[in-house]
């Protein structure tokens, strides 16, 4: 699993998380409250709403065409504001138990056909609390890692 997750509140708003993801070359953000896992927002969940926002970075993430119809667009600023992560996020995410191995973590996300699992903990000081998240690609990487 990768230990560093990039979580955030219900409340944060869709742009920021839009450039979030785009700077962190990550494809999902899991949302918190009080340490526990209560959602999460892929790149999928997002791809309708980046026409809208683009990436506030002009010429990097959009084609020239692109630009000009954000342009042409000219969405406000405070529509932009006014939608947060729990508008889109999918609720209560399938997670995974800290102890669980690598297998079991591939059944879940091949059988729910997801690529990515929060990974909780089970200790009476961390039960339930967000401790990772493991990847379809941190399986890869860990498989790849035992060919020598």
């Amino acid at each position: 699993m990768t230990k560093k997750v990039i979580a955030v509140a219900p409340d944060e708003n869709l742009h920021m998380i839009l450039l979030l993801m785009a700077d962190k070359g990550i494809s999902r953000v899991v949302i918190t409250r009080n340490q526990k896992s209560v959602g999460i927002i892929t790149g999928h969940d997002l791809l309708p709403l980046s026409v809208l926002f683009g990436t506030g970075t002009a010429g990097r993430y959009q084609t020239p065409e692109e630009e000009l119809i954000l342009r042409r667009r000219n969405i406000p600023s405070g529509i932009k504001a006014a939608l947060v992560a729990e508008d889109i996020m999918k609720y209560d995410p399938i997670t995974i138990a800290k102890r669980s191995d690598m297998a079991q973590a591939a059944q879940i996300m091949t059988r729910n056909r997801i690529s990515g699992l929060p990974v909780v903990g089970e200790n009476s000081n961390d039960a339930g609390n967000l401790v990772g998240i493991i990847t379809k690609t941190d399986i890869i990487k860990a498989l790849a890692s035992t060919i020598n």
